[in-house]
């Protein structure tokens, strides 16, 4: 019984620290025509919990056909209006984990230019 217990306390801990993300807002570090590569440090807990500024993370966007891209106005764009260094908001097709020690592979469903 007590083994059990362990077992349910400590996956408790591991979900409780890991959480899906469906969209986020980025920088673009590199673009070419079918994937970007994304700021996503913000997303990535260090070991007390904090943010950390010190390492860039960055997340590998794949752009589909199926893929919408538009301004803050819902206007439609492509990927040719994009820029490195353009703030975007990606919500992804699934919600998926993000951290340090996974794969950051991720497919964008909607890519929203900010100004």
């Amino acid at each position: 019984m007590y083994h059990k217990f362990l077992v349910l306390f400590f996956s408790a801990i591991l979900i409780a620290g890991c959480t899906k993300v469906d969209s986020f807002v980025t920088r673009i570090e590199y673009i070419d025509a079918d994937k970007m590569l994304v700021n996503c440090t913000h997303l990535i807990e260090n070991e007390n919990k904090e943010y950390s500024n010190d390492i860039l993370f960055v997340c590998d966007v794949e752009i589909t056909e199926e893929t919408i891209i538009a301004d803050e106005n819902g206007d439609s764009l492509n990927i040719n209006n994009l820029s490195i260094g353009d703030n975007i908001n990606i919500i992804l097709t699934k919600a998926q984990f993000i951290n340090k020690s996974v794969e950051r592979n991720l497919i964008a469903k909607e890519i929203i230019l900010l100004k």
